[in-house]
């Protein structure tokens, strides 16, 4: 998709390398790009891309059983268990690492970021810094300024609606999500949940989703 054609404040198709598809209803799930394709219709959905490092270690013969996904808030680093003996790491804050808008490419994790994720993991379960580095490699977070996701109609354009800003929780959520946003296609409605707060309108309207304590310890798992 290059962009949402309108006409008199409602959505009238979507324009493509082949040309303009016409529809009535659009919805953009794009990421990162979710932002751009929206800006001409003067909606506002503030996306920081962030990319973030996995690391990807093979345990000691020692280690024992596998282990079960650990979100690790002391050492805020996540552990998840891979194929065979392989351990995938990762950082909980989804605003530590580089921002970078090339989102589409696949790009290596610098090392500085994969030594301080082996640490953690050591620190964890002890014996581990000896575990054998393996090929790791990078993604990009689409992270919205309260880290909540975006999803539901858009007030200001008839037929228009958007799901984007998930902010490295999208994985977890899409099934969800999906079935939420089919819901608000077709019937105009979900009996879900209350999708008022996760309207792409609270940015303009500065109602964040910040919690009591503003989420001063963020984290995605």
């Amino acid at each position: 998709m290059l962009g949402v054609t309108s006409e008199g404040g409602r959505v009238t198709g979507a324009e493509t390398s082949e040309g303009v598809i016409s529809a009535g209803i659009v919805v953009v799930e794009a990421g990162f790009r979710t932002s751009a394709l929206l800006a001409p219709l003067w909606v506002d959905l503030p996306i920081t891309p962030v990319r973030h490092a996995i690391s990807v270690v093979e345990r000691t013969p020692d280690f024992g059983d596998i282990h079960p996904v650990v979100s690790d808030r002391v050492a805020r680093a996540y552990y998840r268990p891979e194929r065979g003996t392989l351990s995938l790491l990762g950082e909980h804050d989804p605003l530590k690492g580089p921002v970078d808008d090339e989102v589409e490419a696949a790009k290596a994790p610098i090392l500085d970021e994969e030594v301080s994720l082996i640490e953690r993991f050591a620190q964890r379960f002890p014996g581990q810094e000896l575990a054998s580095k393996m090929q790791g490699y990078t993604g990009v977070y689409d992270c919205s300024p309260d880290f909540q996701p975006a999803f539901g109609r858009v007030q200001a354009v008839d037929g228009l609606s958007v799901g984007a800003g998930f902010s490295g929780h999208g994985c977890k959520l899409s099934p969800g999500i999906g079935k939420i946003m089919n819901d608000l296609v077709v019937d105009g409605t979900t009996d879900m949940i209350d999708v008022h707060p996760f309207r792409v309108e609270r940015f303009a309207e500065n109602d964040l989703l910040l919690g009591g304590e503003r989420y001063s310890n963020r984290s995605l798992a």
